[in-house]
C-alpha cells in the first residue's frame, strides 16, 4: 500500500509526501513475510530505491546525492532492474557526469534490449556531444523498438533540425 501511495504522491508532484511513504514502504517490506520468492522480494525493494531516487532527483540538486545512493542500493539489492540503471543515468547526464551516464545506459539495455528509452537517453547524451550521427542511430534504434515513443519521436524532430543547420553552415 505504501508503494502505491508513493506513486501517487510522485505523479502528483507531492515529493515530500511521496518520500515518507517510499521510506515506509522500504521499512514495511524489510520486516513483514512476504508470500513471494526472495528474488520477487529484492525485486519489489529495488524498484521502491528506483522510486525513492526519482523522487529525490525531482526534488533538486540537493538532493541529488540522495537520489544516487537510492540507486546504488537498489542496484545492490537487485541489479537486472533496468529502470534503476536507466534513472541513474538520467540523474548523472543532468549532472554531466556523462561517461557514468552513458555506462548506465548501456548496462539498462544489455539488461533489456526492448529498453526504447535507454535509446532515446543515449541519444540526449549523443546530442549534448555534439555527435549527432551516434543521436540518429540511438533514436532510430529507440524507435524501431517503439515507433510510439512520443519523446523519442519529438527528439528525432528536433535533431533532424540540428542536421538542417549544421548543412546551413556547412
Amino acid at each position: 500500500m505504501w508503494n502505491e501511495l508513493g506513486n501517487y504522491a510522485l505523479h502528483s508532484t507531492k515529493y515530500q509526501e511521496a518520500e515518507y511513504c517510499f521510506l515506509n514502504a522500504l521499512e514495511t517490506i524489510s520486516s513483514s513475510h512476504l508470500h513471494c520468492s526472495k528474488e520477487q522480494k529484492k525485486k519489489f525493494i529495488a524498484g521502491i530505491y528506483c522510486n525513492l531516487g526519482v523522487v529525490y532527483q525531482a526534488m533538486g540538486e540537493e538532493f541529488y546525492e540522495q537520489s544516487e545512493k537510492s540507486f546504488l542500493n537498489g542496484i545492490k539489492e537487485y541489479r537486472a532492474l533496468p529502470e534503476l540503471w536507466n534513472n541513474l543515468g538520467n540523474l548523472y547526464r543532468i549532472s554531466e557526469i556523462n561517461q557514468k551516464a552513458l555506462e548506465c545506459y548501456q548496462e539498462c539495455v544489455q539488461i533489456d534490449s526492448n529498453y526504447a528509452m535507454a535509446f532515446n537517453n543515449i541519444a540526449l547524451l549523443h546530442i549534448k556531444q555534439g555527435d549527432l550521427y551516434e543521436a540518429k542511430f540511438a533514436l532510430d534504434s529507440a524507435l524501431d523498438i517503439d515507433k510510439d515513443l512520443d519523446s523519442t519521436r519529438s527528439n528525432r524532430k528536433k535533431l533532424e533540425v540540428l542536421f538542417n543547420q549544421n548543412e546551413d553552415v556547412n
